[in-house]
């Protein structure tokens, strides 16, 4: 039920950046800044 409604929900997060797990300490400083306006996704190769 919940599924269905994120799904069909007209709100989306917004994605500033995708960034390797290998560069964690990157995104968190960039969040700590300022420098992002929405989420930053790690990603796991």
């Amino acid at each position: 039920a919940v599924g269905r409604l994120l799904r069909d929900s007209p709100w989306r997060p917004r994605i500033a950046g995708r960034l390797p797990l290998a560069r964690t300490a990157e995104a968190h400083r960039r969040l700590e800044a300022g420098e992002v306006r929405g989420r930053l996704v790690l990603t796991v190769p």
